[in-house]
Order: C-alpha cells, then sequence, then structure tokens
C-alpha cells in the first residue's frame, strides 16, 4: 500500500471512530455490523465490492453488505438484499488479494457461491 492509501484509511478510521463516539454519547445504537450500498438492477458485484466486504469480514467476523437499489424500490418493489462473503471466496481472498479468473476456478468459487446471500425481514410495527 502507498502512504496515500494508508492516511486515507487511518482518516476514514479516526472518522468511524468519532461517529461511534457521537453516537454513544446520545445514548444511539452505535455497533456496526456492516455496510450498506446503493445500487442500480444489481450492479454491485465488482472488485471493489468485493474489496469492501473482505476488509469488513476481516474485522467483524459476522459483517454483512445491505444493497438498497432505488430504482426497483421506485417502482414499488422493496429491493434490499444482504450479502456476505462466502467460506471460500474470503479465504481464498485472504491468501491472495491479487486472485486470477483461473484461481477461482482452482478453487471452484463462481459467481453463484462468491457471496452468500442473507434473507432480509422487514417488519413494520
Amino acid at each position: 500500500m502507498n502512504s496515500d492509501t494508508d492516511e486515507s484509511m487511518e482518516i476514514n478510521r479516526e472518522h468511524m471512530l468519532e461517529m461511534e463516539r457521537s453516537l454513544r454519547s446520545v445514548n444511539i445504537d452505535y455497533q456496526q455490523v456492516g455496510f450498506y450500498q446503493s445500487t442500480y438492477l444489481n450492479t454491485h458485484c465488482d472488485r471493489n465490492f468485493l474489496d469492501s466486504v473482505f476488509d469488513y469480514l476481516e474485522e467483524m467476523n459476522e459483517a454483512i453488505a445491505i444493497i438498497y437499489d432505488p430504482l426497483k424500490t421506485k417502482l414499488g418493489h422493496l429491493s434490499l438484499r444482504a450479502f456476505k462473503l462466502s467460506s471460500a471466496a474470503f479465504n481464498l481472498y485472504k491468501a491472495e488479494k491479487d486472485f486470477t479468473a483461473e484461481m477461482l476456478r482452482d478453487n471452484m468459487v463462481t459467481y453463484e457461491n462468491l457471496f452468500q446471500e442473507i434473507p432480509v425481514v422487514v417488519k413494520n410495527s
């Protein structure tokens, strides 16, 4: 990593800690469980998304990514999906971050099993 990336990551980490302190001070739940991303028509599955999911899972074992599709929602279908990196993909990514398609194939990691989808239930009280 270059120093710009390290500095940026440190700034982001400091910001997150400051936000957690602020939320805690006003008695709001501050425990982080992952992140969310807004996307159109399920176009979220790219290298940046993969990197983000891996980084969160490395920090928090049960971290998830919530995907929200405003276009589908605007058409009347609330679109919330939750994902985490599959165990096979996590182990491959941990061993070799610059993996290739051949490495995915050799480890039997496909698009279908790259991520594990977690059911989302929304209840209105």
